[in-house]
This record gives C-alpha cells, sequence and structure tokens, in this order.
C-alpha cells in the first residue's frame, strides 16, 4: 500500500473517531444517563408553576443555570453530603446532583429538593425547606383546580368566584391561599377579591373571623 493510501485510510479514522466522540459528547449535554435531563425538565416545571400562582410569583426570578451530575461529588468545600448544593460563581448558576442519591428520590421528593436549589438561586431563604412544603403545597392545590376547570387560564379565580356564588366556605379559603391578597383583582371579572365578597349575600364567608379582620371595618 502506497504513502497516499495509508493517510486516507488514517484520515478516515481520524475522522470516524472525531465523529464517535462528537456523538457521545452529544447525548452527555443533553443528560447523559438521563439524570440532568429530567432535573431540567422538573426545574424548569417548578419555575412555571411559580409563576401561574400569584402568592408565589413575588418570589420568581427567572436565572440561568446548569444542572452538573456526578458520582460521590467533590467540589472546593469538600465532599457533599447533601443531594444537591447550588454554587454561584461569576453569575453562573450551577446546581451539583449527585446522581446515586438521586435515584433513590421519589417524584415529590425531587420536586421539592430543585425547588429548595432554585430558591438560592432566585436569592431567598428556604431554611429546613419551610418555604418550599408551602409552595409545592400550593402547586398541587393549583394543578388540581387546573383539572378541575381546563378551560380557563385562572382556575382558582373560578373556584373563587363559584365558592362565593354558592357560599362554600372552604372552597373559597382553599383559593384564596393561591392568592393572598383581598386587593387582588381578578382576570375574569375585573374585580377585587374584597369587592366580591362585599357584594355578596354570603354571610358565613363575609363573618369568617380571620377575613374580617384583614379587611377591617369595611364589614
Amino acid at each position: 500500500m502506497g504513502q497516499r493510501g495509508i493517510m486516507k485510510k488514517l484520515a478516515i479514522l481520524l475522522l470516524s473517531q472525531l465523529l464517535c466522540f462528537q456523538a457521545f459528547a452529544w447525548r452527555e449535554s443533553n443528560g447523559g444517563n438521563g439524570v440532568e435531563a429530567e432535573a431540567k425538565k422538573i426545574a424548569n416545571e417548578l419555575l412555571i408553576e411559580m409563576w401561574r400562582i400569584p402568592i408565589l410569583r413575588v418570589y420568581y426570578q427567572p436565572s440561568d443555570y446548569e444542572i452538573i451530575k456526578g458520582k460521590n461529588l467533590k467540589l472546593k468545600t469538600g465532599y457533599v453530603d447533601a443531594y444537591t448544593v447550588t454554587d454561584t460563581f461569576n453569575s453562573q448558576s450551577l446546581i451539583f446532583i449527585d446522581e446515586v442519591k438521586w435515584a433513590n428520590l421519589n417524584e415529590d421528593q425531587k420536586r421539592y429538593l430543585l425547588l429548595h436549589e432554585l430558591t438560592h438561586i432566585m436569592f431567598f431563604v428556604d431554611k429546613d425547606y419551610d418555604f418550599s412544603q408551602i409552595a409545592i403545597q400550593k402547586m398541587q392545590k393549583y394543578n388540581q383546580l387546573s383539572r378541575k376547570y381546563p378551560q380557563s387560564e385562572y382556575p382558582f379565580e373560578v373556584e373563587m368566584i363559584s365558592a362565593v356564588k354558592e357560599c362554600k366556605l372552604s372552597s373559597f379559603i382553599t383559593s384564596y391561599l393561591l392568592v393572598g391578597d383581598l386587593n387582588y383583582k381578578m382576570n375574569t371579572t375585573n374585580e377585587t377579591i374584597q369587592e366580591l365578597v362585599l357584594k355578596s349575600d354570603c354571610n358565613e364567608i363575609k363573618n369568617y373571623a380571620p377575613l374580617k379582620a384583614l379587611m377591617g371595618l369595611t364589614l
């Protein structure tokens, strides 16, 4: 075989190796074993759900972040004992996930964990997961109402209006807790929650002690 033939075979070999490496790198950058892709999907869903709920929206701050997986992760601070740790450096937010521990979490635990890490990126405190637990509960309720009123962009408003009309205190409280503001102006009726309650004939809701306290002398 001549020198030209050898060089041609060598070029083909190098090209094939390069293509294999690129394919492998592409798979890794899109999730590798699925941990990064799964975590990214859950994190994005959490941010979308936060934005849909008025009382959680005040905490929302969109941020770019990357999710990095590894086994028995070791950072500058030493061994990472937690499932994840957020490291913000040079305006880049990183969420490190120990894929071995991640595999042992159920879906709800993964949501709690990622929301907790996202709070650090959004720069507010979630000590002992206090905020995460409350936020997840509100998201679950919102999702339940979304399934109940699939045609509405504001299912909590539909539930609230229905609760006042039918004089159902428990339903009113549940939907109100997704808003947390009597002066919230509803998109569906262009009136505030307080105006909705005051014009109603439902004394059970009007005389609900915590609500009366919030409204003050207007009742």
